[in-house]
Parts: structure tokens; C-alpha cells; sequence
């Protein structure tokens, strides 16, 4: 049967079938779906004995329970919402009250964002959302779509027996290895309610230690937001200088934690009250962000030379820099030694002569790294189009 999402175009194709629709309703519990005539689905999930197959557009078929083909279409769902209001700023996230403000916690992979959003949810804290936020025209507040909380099954070994009970008694679905929260805990926000966002937390979860909340960096925050931004627009130079302005505008902390009970209760002290200080907080280390390699590139090993591409946008945070290309598509991070190789191809220049332009103004580092990273980096400007081949005949 096809069915649509409320206030949006978004049709999505799903079984007759009542163990899915109690998946899907307890998902979105407050996004409306109604009935409507064929169309070309945003999703598609069928029936197979005891499991579903998901067809998601330009994937293949997945075999997967009910709770995780829910899960799939919903990212569908959303998908095919933003590109129909490609203007609207989504971030892929928790987001969480504090004292009537949001904190937004951009998704790492692995780093306990539903996790540590349930736990919030325990203490009373109302929960927009764990995974997706759209934001209002004016990118100053956060928008609740209606969908719940989905925790990775099991707890973490050190759950509280409180949160384990808090957990039991709001599940409204699981499989075991996924559940979604019932809109009976009474800490979801209904679909539509609109909160100002107050900081962004970018979570760090270790194994052990203590939690520690610290200043994050703004090149930091802003290359995990690019990162977490499902935004679809054309402009990439724009969409750049709108997370930069949300990082400009807000407290951006980092939260290092392996406890769920003492991260609560840092982040609880932190944002009992507005405007947030950060004072007597100190610099959080930012995360090691390596060169991505690109394997099978010609990086220019035989000399060849390149040179940037005239018209690409830049801005720079705290030493980094953030290049936007030509055709406002795509959006690229470089370090400090990749800024240094970025200036460097404003001429002609190889990966032979950045190599030891580098190596000559880094020594004490390790050579075959730094041969490694230059010729990378090399490759992926290149394959991105950030720069061009430069004919040896007009040098």
C-alpha cells in the first residue's frame, strides 16, 4: 500500500501488514501517514516470510527485521523531504533541552548519541530528536520531526539499573539488536515543536575515564557539521558559511566521556542555565584528521604538474582551510600541512616539489609519512577538481 508523509510529497510503498505498521507508528509516533494513490515510492519495503526487504533509490535490496526496515525507509523519508525543501538546514543528530534551549550533539559514529539521549530523556530532559534535525529558515532554532529515539541493543555494561528499568518500561519495539522509545515516556516533543539552539556538543566516548567537557575548536565543530549535514542544496560556498555562522554564534564544547552517569551530570551542571559559560574550560585536542587516501589517483609521481582552479571558495578557520568547488557541489577539509600544499599550487607545482618543499620545513617528521599524505592529497584534489594538470609546454 502507498502511503504519505504529513506536510510533504513523500510517498513511500509498504506491506498490509501489522507488525510493520506497529514498527512504523511506534517510529514516527507523531508523523501522520495517510493512505494515497500509486506513485513512485521514496522507499519501498516487502514482505519475506518473517523479514522485509527494503529497496532503498540507487541501493541494493536489503534483507532486514521490521524495526531496521523502518529505520532505512525513514532515512529515505527524509532524504526525499530535503530535496524537496532543499533551503532548510537538516543536521544529522541528538538534540536535547536544557532549561528551554537546545544542545545539539552533531552524530559520530559509535560515540552513544540515542544512548546518552535516552539517558537525558530518564532525567526528564525532552528529547527533538536522536538522529535528525531540521532547522528553522533562520538556522536559529531546531524543529522536531515526531520520530523516537532508536537505542542500539545491549545497554552499555555500566547502564544504571534505574535506566535499564526506564529503558524496559518506555520500549515500544525492538529486535533485539535495535529499540525505539514510546511516545509514552513522556520526554518526546510532539512533531513541530521549535526550540533555539543554545551549543553544540561534539561526543567523544572512551572506553574508561572520566567525562570532561572542554572548549572545542571551530574548525573542529565546523568539519563535523559539514560531515553531519544532510542539507542537499546546490550551494556549497553558502551552505559552508551557514554552518560557519552557527559555529561563529554558538558555545561549542566537546564531551569526552565512557559513563553515561557522569557525562548526565556534567552536562546537566553545564547547561542548567543561559547564557553558557566557557570559562575555566580549556581547550579540547582537536581529533586526528588524516589525509584520505585515494588509492589507484596518479598523484603526480612523474613530475607532473598542477595548479589550483581558478574560482574555487575558500575560508579559513583557525589554520585549516575549507575550499567549496566551482559548481557549489562539494565541500573539502584541509589540514595545516594541506593548507600549506593548497598555497603552493597557486603555481605549477608537483608532487615531486611539494614532497620536498615539505619534508625541508617538516624534519623532524617521518618522511614516508609525509611523502604518503602529499601525494594523497595530490590525488584527491585532483579527482575532487580543485586543481588542474598544468601543459609542461607553457611553463
Amino acid at each position: 500500500m502507498f502511503l504519505r508523509f504529513e506536510e510533504t510529497n513523500v510517498v513511500v510503498d509498504v506491506p498490509e501488514d501489522a507488525a510493520f505498521a506497529k514498527v512504523l507508528q511506534a517510529a514516527a509516533f507523531d508523523w501522520a501517514v495517510v493512505k494515497t494513490a500509486e506513485a513512485e515510492p521514496a522507499s519501498r519495503v516487502t514482505r519475506r516470510g518473517e523479514r522485509y526487504v527494503l529497496q532503498s533509490p540507487g541501493r541494493e535490496p536489503v534483507e532486514a527485521s521490521a524495526v531496521e526496515a523502518v529505520c532505512g525507509l525513514l532515512v529515505d523519508v527524509v532524504d526525499a523531504m530535503i530535496e524537496e525543501t532543499p533551503s532548510v538546514l537538516c543536521l544529522h543528530g541528538a538534540a536535547i533541552e536544557f532549561a528551554n534551549r537546545l544542545v545539539v550533539f552533531p552524530s559520530r559514529s559509535h560515540a552513544g548519541k540515542s544512548t546518552l539521549a535516552a539517558r537525558l530523556a530518564s532525567g526528564g530532559h525532552t528529547v527533538l530528536g536522536d538522529d535528525i534535525l531540521p532547522l528553522t529558515p533562520d538556522d536559529q532554532s531546531g524543529v522536531a520531526l515526531g520520530i523516537a529515539p532508536r537505542l542500539r541493543l545491549p545497554l552499555p555494561p555500566a547502564a544504571t539499573e534505574a535506566f535499564r528499568r526506564f529503558v524496559a518500561d518506555n520500549a515500544a519495539v525492538d529486535d533485539g539488536r535495535y529499540l525505539y522509545l514510546d511516545a509514552d515516556c513522556g520526554a518526546l516533543a510532539p512533531r513541530g515543536t521549535v526550540r533555539e539552539i543554545g551549543a553544540i556538543v561534539l561526543l567523544e566516548r572512551h572506553a574508561e575515564g572520566p567525562a570532561q567537557l572542554s572548549r572545542a575548536g571551530e574548525s573542529e565543530a565546523l568539519q563535523t557539521l559539514i560531515r553531519q549535514n544532510f542539507t542537499s542544496g546546490a550551494d556549497a560556498a553558502a551552505l559552508m558559511d551557514r554552518l560557519y555562522a552557527l559555529v561563529g554564534r554558538l558555545p561549542c564544547l566537546k564531551l569526552i566521556y565512557s559513563d553515561l552517569e557522569d557525562a548526565t551530570a556534567l552536562l546537566e551542571e553545564r547547561f542548567r542555565r543561559w547564557p553558557v559559560s566557557t570559562e575555566g574550560l580549556a581547550r579540547a585536542p582537536d581529533a586526528v584528521s588524516d589525509i584520505p587516501a585515494a588509492a589507484g589517483q596518479d598523484s603526480g609521481s612523474d613530475g607532473q604538474r598542477f595548479r589550483q582552479i581558478a574560482g574555487i571558495e575558500l575560508r579559513q578557520v583557525e589554520g585549516d582551510l575549507f575550499l567549496a568547488d566551482r559548481d557549489g557541489v562539494a565541500i573539502y577539509h584541509l589540514n595545516a600541512i594541506g593548507t600549506g600544499i593548497w598555497k603552493l599550487l597557486a603555481e605549477p607545482t608537483s608532487a615531486n616539489e611539494a614532497v620536498e618543499i615539505l619534508a625541508a620545513a617538516f624534519p623532524d617528521a617521518d618522511p614516508v609519512r609525509v611523502e604518503q599524505d602529499a601525494r594523497a592529497l595530490f590525488a584527491d584534489l585532483d579527482a575532487a577538481g580543485f586543481i588542474e594538470r598544468v601543459d609542461q609546454s607553457s611553463i
